[in-house]
């Protein structure tokens, strides 16, 4: 909310008691519209919100369908984005779970946001079987692999660490500990909010919520 703008009289408000209270009542009108502003406008964020939010670097990859994919030019207004394996046990099939949940509930603002996920274990993940993953949850998720050598570099920049876990007996070979945060980026390419694992669906489709509104204000 824009404050008003007044103009002053030149006079000097100490030998004039009625352009005094005027001043006080002046006062009381900017910080009652403050208030108020606050009250209407504000959203308490439910993710970690960075301030300033960096920056991240662009990059290309290749999505699910074998085409390429930009970041700067083929993401949404808004992007969630998260990391993963298909072959994951638990973490990973619960957020892409939850993924489905907040978009269900952003309902026609869905439309205006890409829900990218972007493997962990490129060795395995091709697009063909990014594919078949997304699938099972909602095909229109956008499932990103490549190089290890240019997932790294995404990896870096979104502080994901990750490490392969040749645990014995295991059905998938081994499995790949990786850092489980959600990111929310804007169509400027800024991180603003992370969400950790766990976080409400409900809450995460809040803060994107207030993200576009915020964007369509500007």
């Amino acid at each position: 909310m824009k404050l008003p703008q007044f103009s002053w009289v030149h006079a000097s408000i100490s030998d004039r008691p009625a352009l005094q209270l005027l001043a006080f009542a002046m006062l009381a009108i900017l910080v009652a519209a403050s208030l108020t502003s606050c009250s209407e406008d504000s959203h308490e964020f439910s993710g970690a919100v960075s301030d300033p939010p960096p920056v991240i670097q662009d990059f290309v990859l290749t999505d699910q369908h074998g085409d390429e994919f930009r970041m700067s030019t083929d993401s949404g207004d808004v992007s969630v984005i998260f990391f993963g394996y298909t072959l994951c046990p638990d973490v990973c099939p619960t957020t892409l779970a939850d993924m489905v949940k907040a978009k269900r509930i952003l309902e026609a603002d869905a439309d205006e946001v890409s829900f990218i996920w972007i493997t962990v274990d490129p060795e395995r993940d091709s697009p063909e079987v990014l594919g078949q993953r997304i699938a099972v949850f909602d095909p229109e998720f956008i499932g990103l692999s490549g190089t290890r050598e240019i997932l790294e570099e995404v990896w870096d920049d979104f502080g994901i660490v990750v490490e392969r876990d040749d645990t014995q007996g295991s059905a998938a070979g081994y499995l790949v500990s990786h850092t489980a945060n959600t990111y929310l980026v804007d169509r400027n390419m800024k991180n603003l909010v992370v969400f950790t694992f766990g976080t409400a669906s409900d809450d995460i489709a809040a803060d994107v919520a207030a993200v576009l509104k915020d964007q369509k204000e500007q």
